[in-house]
Formats: structure tokens, sequence, C-alpha cells
């Protein structure tokens, strides 16, 4: 289901769904000896792991959720917009029973944006824009055991334009305030940093 409403000024989205995947792939991560491997600690001999992925068909999964989306054109050149999405999934058939009921890996249940932007519109600077948002990423499983949770975070973006005729020159900054933050953790051993601030 999906509403959009508009005016001159002012742009509102609304989609509810619910979805069912049959044959959905899941990817579980498993951790082996190597067989005859060993490391010296300051404990004693260890004997080497190592952690690799395995396809596993979880046969049927359920996706529900809705997805709101907005934009006000205040007037004098400044606008504000913003986002939220609301994604509940289930595994509801699998061939690994410890998957059943669960979450699929990396969707968070919340992501949610907000930003405005404003360009000058007269004067010997028309043109000129500056634009600043904030992004949220809720907490989401790495795995499809739901066993690694990544937890929520939040970045912040800047840019700044300039318009001349049809062209638009821009320069973004991304994860502004270059916050460290992990954006995965499918296991003990695997965890991903996201990125860095980024222009």
């Amino acid at each position: 289901f999906g509403y959009r409403w508009s005016t001159d000024r002012a742009q509102l989205g609304l989609s509810v769904f619910r979805d069912r995947y049959e044959n959905f792939i899941e990817y579980t991560n498993l951790v082996q000896s190597v067989p005859g491997g060993f490391r010296t600690t300051a404990t004693g001999p260890v004997l080497y792991s190592r952690n690799y992925t395995m396809p596993t068909n979880a046969g049927e999964v359920t996706v529900k959720g809705a997805e709101l989306e907005g934009r006000w054109n205040v007037g004098q050149g400044l606008s504000v917009y913003g986002a939220y999405a609301y994604v509940d999934s289930e595994v509801t058939q699998s061939n690994d029973a410890t998957t059943l009921g669960k979450a699929i890996a990396l969707q968070p249940q919340h992501v949610a944006s907000l930003g405005s932007d404003y360009t000058i519109t007269g004067g010997a600077l028309a043109g000129l824009g500056f634009g600043a948002g904030v992004r949220f990423t809720g907490a989401h499983f790495g795995d499809a055991r739901n066993e690694w949770e990544t937890p929520s975070y939040t970045l912040f973006d800047v840019s700044a334009h300039y318009d001349v005729s049809n062209w638009r020159f821009q320069l973004n900054a991304q994860n502004l305030a270059d916050r460290e933050y992990v954006s995965v953790c499918n296991s003990a051993a695997w965890c991903y940093y996201g990125y860095a601030r980024t222009v």
C-alpha cells in the first residue's frame, strides 16, 4: 500500500508493505579448527581456527514494515527533508532450526534521516548553498542466528554547492565528526568499522 501527497511546496510519501520471500539464502558464520596448526602464547600453545561463511537456504522469510518520507520547501531557498523506515523481518521456514523466528542479517529495524538545504537566491552570492543532515541506523544482527548484534549509530553530513547555468558544483563531507563506529559484526572475530570522514 502506498500514498503520495504533494503541493507546490511540500511532498509526503507513505508506504506500508508485507512481503514473503521463498528460497531465501542466508549466510551463517562457522569457526573451524585447523588441524596441526598451533601458535605459541604466554599461556601455552593455542590451536589455530578460521572463520568462514556457509550459505544456507532459509526456506521462507517474511518482511513487513512502513516507510515515510517528506520534503518541505520553506521558501527563500530553504528546504527541509526527512525519511524514516521500520522493517520487521522473520525467518518462518528454514533447514537450520537455530534461525527460525530470527531476523534476517544486516537489516536494521529502524533507519531515519533528517536534513536541510539552503541556497542563496539573490545578490552576488546567488546560487551558493549549504546543506546539513543527520543519519541514524538502528541496531541490527550480523549473522543468521542473531548471536552478534551491531549497536546503533548516528552520523552527521554536510555539503556546499554552487549552481551556475545548468550546472551544479558540490562538495560533500560524510561522517563529519569522524566518528569511529562498528558497521557490522557477524562473529567474535569478524567485526568491521564503518567509513571514517570522507570528503
